[in-house]
C-alpha cells in the first residue's frame, strides 16, 4: 500500500525536469528534455517585472506600433489602467507602454490576437 502511495504522488506532483523562472533568469530543475526557454522570464507572481519609468517617458510609444507588437505576437502580459495606459512587457524582456485611444480597445485586440496563445491580461 506504501508503494502504491508514493508512486501515486511522484506521478501526480507534475514535471520534476523543466525550466523554471527565478530572479529574471530561466533555471534547470531536474534534467528538462527541452532546451531552455527563449523568451523573456517574467514569474507569475510579478515579482522581477521592470520598474515603470513614466516621468522620463521611456518606453512610450504610438497606438499603431503597440497593435503592430501584439498581432505579431511579442507581448507576453499587458496590463491595462483606467486612464487609457497600457503597459506591455515582451518577450525580448523590454516594458513599454503606449496610450489607447478608447478603453478596452487592447482587450479586442488581444482577443483577435488568438493565434498568437496566452497573452496575459490584468485591468484596474
Amino acid at each position: 500500500m506504501a508503494g502504491v502511495i508514493v508512486v501515486g504522488i511522484r506521478l501526480l506532483s507534475g514535471d520534476e525536469d523543466t525550466w523554471l523562472c527565478q530572479n529574471n533568469q530561466w533555471v534547470k530543475h531536474g534534467n528538462p528534455s527541452a532546451p531552455m526557454p527563449t523568451t523573456a522570464c517574467i514569474s507569475s507572481d510579478n515579482q522581477n517585472l521592470p520598474e515603470e519609468d513614466k516621468a522620463a517617458d521611456s518606453g512610450a510609444i504610438e497606438w499603431s506600433e503597440a497593435l503592430s507588437l501584439i498581432n505579431s505576437c511579442e507581448v507576453l502580459r499587458i496590463s491595462q489602467l483606467p486612464n487609457r495606459n497600457v503597459d506591455m512587457w515582451l518577450k525580448d524582456g523590454r516594458q513599454i507602454w503606449a496610450v489607447e485611444p478608447k478603453l478596452d480597445d487592447v482587450l479586442q485586440t488581444v482577443q483577435a490576437a488568438s493565434r498568437c496563445g496566452n497573452i496575459i491580461v490584468s485591468t484596474e
